[in-house]
């Protein structure tokens, strides 16, 4: 089960989660430059929640400001991880690595919400390319594979990943 959702989240909601991210000077990236046959790249993340029941549970102080409407529209009882990421523009769009999780026993759910309109696009497993539109999110079993891109036509291209379960 896939499912694609335009308008996810409320406008005026999703318009003040962006401010907070892109508009502030207090939005804290870390960064990773990536090096990739074809081009160059630089990737920004922030990591809001990550809880692999190994480690101990790491939040950011924007959790509940940033995740607060986002979880309760996906019905979202116990969340794993959740982390922003910003990669920059490339010269052409460029297929990253795939996510493999084969465990098929994994119940849980991902959920990736796009944070800006672009030309870039994640690509699930069982379906055509899906086209990066801010405030579209994406929905489905984490044990499915995916990959994501670049974009090639703004600045930046940010997504919003988070593995949560319902139940």
């Amino acid at each position: 089960m896939i499912n694609v959702i335009n308008n996810f989240i409320d406008n005026d909601v999703f318009y003040k989660f962006s401010k907070i991210i892109f508009d502030t000077d207090e939005f804290p990236w870390y960064f990773k430059k990536k090096n990739h046959p074809i081009n160059n790249y630089i990737q920004l993340k922030h990591t809001l929640i990550r809880n692999n029941n190994k480690e101990k549970t790491i939040c950011s102080p924007f959790v509940t400001l940033l995740l607060s409407e986002i979880l309760k529209k996906l019905k979202a009882q116990k969340v794993y991880f959740a982390e922003i990421t910003l990669r920059t523009r490339t010269d052409k769009i460029l297929e990253l690595p795939p996510k493999i999780n084969p465990d098929m026993n994994n119940q849980t759910l991902t959920a990736i919400l796009f944070l800006n309109t672009n030309n870039g696009y994640t690509h699930v497993t069982g379906t055509d390319k899906i086209e990066s539109i801010e405030n579209r999110v994406i929905i489905f079993p984490t044990y499915t594979s995916y990959f994501q891109t670049t974009t090639s036509n703004k600045n930046f291209r940010a997504v919003l990943t988070i593995e949560y379960d319902v139940n």
